[in-house]
């Protein structure tokens, strides 16, 4: 009987010590009980899962008060995501989160996360954008960019386009759609009835819309090349020219890039650019900037769930938090 007395009690012990442990790790983690609202500031985190496991889900990060709440689709709609989120906008209040092995687009109300529309019919979307009240997405296998109305959620039809278009941005009355295919990017007219087909010199890393115009990086074979589409305006940073990752910031004239293992702040006034973190050692997958901090994931092994690193333009770690499986994009909320 002693003996099992002091086997009950080791064993007591063991799983209170296991509790404080856990307890402790998951301290800055919120699971949402109550509907999940975003909120001005917040910054969307997409979990991208693996391909044909249907374990995509989305994160939602407050960069105030560092806490994160995770599996908020999952929690508002008792169902999971689907296979392999691949982006997210926010148009009108609503999340429009495609989610590409799915083949559809969920529109979520983002004051609680819950589908007010499943938008299906897709073969294999990528990215999307609004211009005019009508949502364009770009497709990896069929040749068209749809077309969605933004209040109805109906197809209203498609723009015919030769190759893969990946990302797309709305300028003015304009069009951009990334072509990966040709290394081109098409430019429609105003009226949307025409597109030119704009070949590039390099192999493009990504297009945005910023407060400073549309812009597009690619690599040559000597350097990383930045074009302002609408100034036709270059820059180049031949340290950069291996990098396969870069995110501009939407409201300063800046961005961030991933080259050799190391994490590069570019200030575009200045045409400049710097190391500011050593990377060895993390499997980089997902990056943004927003509002001048460079939000990166680690992707590990694929199979675990990817660590956040959230640091500023002089490199220092402002947080770091647990994402989801394969961790891809970060998307602020800016309303």
């Amino acid at each position: 009987l002693h003996n099992f007395i002091l086997i009950f009690l080791k064993i007591l012990i063991y799983l209170f010590a296991a509790t404080l442990v856990f307890s402790s790790c998951k301290e800055k983690s919120i699971e949402p009980n109550t509907p999940t609202k975003t909120a001005a500031g917040d910054v969307l985190v997409i979990n991208e899962g693996n391909f044909n496991w249907g374990n995509a889900s989305l994160s939602l990060y407050n960069p105030n008060n560092k806490t994160i709440q995770h599996k908020v689709y999952e929690s508002a709609n008792g169902r999971g995501l689907g296979d392999v989120a691949q982006s997210a906008v926010l148009i009108n209040g609503d999340w429009w989160v495609v989610v590409n092995n799915s083949g559809k687009i969920e529109v979520l109300d983002s004051s609680n996360f819950k589908v007010k529309q499943t938008i299906t019919g897709f073969n294999s979307p990528r990215n999307i954008c609004l211009l005019n009240g009508k949502v364009y997405i770009t497709d990896l296998y069929t040749n068209e960019i749809s077309i969605v109305n933004a209040i109805s959620f109906q197809k209203e039809g498609n723009i015919l386009l030769t190759g893969w278009t990946e990302e797309i941005v709305s300028q003015d009355t304009k069009l951009y759609a990334l072509n990966k295919d040709s290394n081109a990017i098409y430019e429609s007219n105003a009226g949307l009835s025409e597109f030119t087909k704009m070949v590039l010199e390099g192999s493009p890393v990504h297009l945005q819309q910023t407060g400073q115009g549309v812009l597009v990086a690619l690599r040559t074979a000597n350097a990383m090349m930045i074009k302002d589409l609408k100034k036709s305006k270059s820059y180049s940073f031949p340290n950069l020219r291996n990098s396969t990752n870069l995110s501009f910031d939407q409201s300063r004239n800046s961005a961030f890039a991933i080259a050799d293992n190391n994490l590069y702040f570019i200030d575009l006034q200045t045409e400049s650019s710097q190391i500011i973190k050593d990377l060895t050692g993390k499997n980089i997958y997902g990056l943004s900037s927003i509002n001048g901090k460079a939000y990166l994931s680690d992707a590990k092994d694929y199979i675990l769930k990817s660590d956040i690193f959230i640091y500023d333009k002089t490199g220092n770690l402002v947080d770091q938090q647990e994402g989801g499986v394969i961790t891809s994009g970060f998307v602020a909320a800016n309303k």
